[in-house]
């Protein structure tokens, strides 16, 4: 046996009640010796049953240098009983030292007989280790772009098939379907072929040429949003996807209609491109619960776990690429911010614009706008702060109109009142994206409070309206406005956000130094350069997977 039943030294079984039915019952069926292991040897008998620890089995001897020694037993059965003797192997030396040496050197020789298998599972276990430390180590790895493979080259590129996922789409207003569409549009011109896998919205056309407009698995119009989730398990959207024999994903979302597009591409090895559009950690308000965890930590994990799974990612601003460098997105990048459709701007005549004008500024104002959802994280209490400041500050009449339609509009509506900014701050809700042009060329400035935003597209688009900026530095407008020249970018700081904004007012000749600027500015983001910059990236995006596959195989 291993653990006595004697209650003795430190090796005995622990179940009182287990170790008196094994004396009970070796005694009754007349057991000569019972045998066990432990720390140290020693005899007793119970119930005419006599018990020896034999003293493990070549085992480091706790102390050495206090008398112990090692020993073995001899066991002797004859007709009339048995007969144990206790045989110690003296030391061979007197000194502490070499006592030390031989109970290491006994021990290690004692394994060989009787810890044979505890001795080849160390062995197993090392050489394992030894393999795995071996085969991290051999592993070549090259961080660098492999400059000798003759595949590296375009040729298949010359049109594409271009499959589209996004969460939400026109007629949806906001700015990822706005980005969408335009990219889309543009890259048909150029001769690819782009099909957007979107949601249907109930009571809307489903017809739309290019656009997959997926079942709903959950529609509702709330104050906040307009719900219409894609039922991502139909099989219908696979079977539509095999139909297009696509060349490249090019996911809009990090999740769901996202993670759709990041799967169907994993199952046909077909490359996936990821636009990083939302910071989601400015939208942890709208969540029931775990609102601080997912700011502050989820947010960020799941832009990195689903970019990772990419092949590659589209950052629409410097800072956004450092972001995502930041949370360890080490996936190729390409900065690209959207696409501005100049030809809006220039079907617009003068007409139009002048009537626009009179309509909101009938006393030749100053006209300043501003696009934004009326939501909270788009920072409008500042901004009508921030007006509240100009008027106080400023000889100069104007008028705001604010563009855009959200859940807090009754709230926007109630401080507008209460900052007494009733006849200068219009809210005049949502605008088709078709018609947003003129409302920029009408106005003389444009104002922007959000701090919310991925990149500066509605500046952009005040800009080639020939608009001056004057916004809220963050990660969306840092990349946009270069300060003093076609606007003017300040911290969160009322004060200081006002008094751009009434150096503009009171500075005609700035102010139109700075539309000349800002126009300019924005003829270098044309959508038709934007979609040949994204192109090439598909391309390239294309050609790497291809190649890494063929290493693979």
């Amino acid at each position: 046996m291993n653990d006595s039943p004697v209650a003795e030294g430190s090796h005995y079984i622990s179940d009182k009640s287990f170790r008196e039915f094994l004396i009970n019952n070796f005694s009754a069926n007349g057991v000569t010796c019972v045998f066990t292991n432990g720390a140290s040897y020693k005899q007793s008998t119970i119930k005419g049953v006599a018990y020896y620890a034999s003293g493990g089995a070549g085992g480091l001897l706790p102390d050495a240098s206090s008398g112990n020694c090692y020993h073995y037993l001899t066991v002797n059965v004859a007709p009339d009983g048995v007969t144990v003797e206790q045989i110690p192997e003296p030391w061979t030396t007197s000194h502490p030292l070499t006592h030390w040496l031989e109970n290491v050197l006994t021990f290690v020789h004692s394994i060989f007989y009787a810890q044979y298998v505890n001795l080849l599972l160390i062995i197993s276990l090392l050489l394992l280790l030894f393999l795995i430390l071996y085969r991290f180590a051999s592993k070549e790895v090259n961080y660098y772009r492999d400059f000798s493979d003759a595949s590296d080259h375009e040729e298949s590129c010359k049109q594409l098939n271009v499959a589209m996922f996004t969460n939400n789409y026109l007629p949806f207003i906001g700015g990822v379907p706005i980005s969408i569409h335009r990219l889309e549009e543009a890259l048909r011109r150029r001769g690819d072929r782009v099909v957007v896998f979107a949601p249907a919205y109930p009571g809307e056309s489903d017809l739309e040429p290019g656009v997959v407009r997926c079942k709903p698995l959950f529609y509702k119009k709330g104050k906040k949003f307009i719900y219409s989730v894609v039922n991502i398990y139909s099989p219908e959207i696979e079977k539509n996807f095999l139909e297009g024999h696509f060349d490249v994903i090019h996911v809009h979302h990090p999740f769901w209609m996202g993670r759709k597009g990041l799967r169907l591409g994993q199952k046909y090895h077909v490359p996936v491109v990821l636009t990083y559009h939302t910071r989601f950690d400015m939208y942890a308000d709208y969540l029931p619960f775990f609102r601080m965890i997912f700011k502050n930590r989820l947010s960020h994990r799941l832009i990195k776990s689903f970019a990772q799974k990419c092949d590659a990612v589209i950052a629409p601003t410097t800072t956004v690429k450092e972001y995502l460098e930041n949370v360890g997105v080490s996936r190729p990048k390409l900065v690209l911010p959207t696409g501005l459709d100049f030809s809006s701007y220039q079907s617009i005549g003068a007409s139009e614009i002048d009537g626009l004008k009179k309509q909101y500024a009938p006393g030749d104002e100053v006209l300043l706008c501003s696009v934004s959802r009326l939501a909270p994280e788009k920072n409008l209490d500042f901004l009508i702060s921030g007006l509240k400041l100009v008027k106080k500050r400023s000889t100069v009449p104007f008028k705001c109109v604010l563009i855009g339609s959200g859940p807090e509009r009754e709230h926007l509506q109630e401080l507008i009142r209460s900052s007494s900014l009733k006849n200068e701050v219009l809210l005049i809700g949502s605008v088709p994206p078709e018609e947003i042009s003129k409302y920029y060329l009408a106005s003389d400035l444009f104002v922007f409070s959000s701090k919310s935003e991925t990149q500066g597209m509605v500046l952009l688009e005040a800009m080639a309206g020939k608009c001056p900026v004057v916004c809220v530095r963050s990660s969306g407008t840092d990349d946009v406005v270069v300060d003093a020249y076609n606007g003017f970018k300040t911290l969160q700081d009322a004060e200081q956000w006002a008094g751009k904004v009434v150096e503009l007012l009171e500075n005609k000749e700035i102010r139109q130094t700075m539309q000349k600027n800002a126009y300019s500015y924005a003829q270098e983001f044309s959508i038709d350069e934007m979609a040949e910059k994204v192109e090439h990236f598909y391309c390239q995006t294309i050609t790497a997977k291809r190649t890494f596959q063929n290493k693979e195989e």
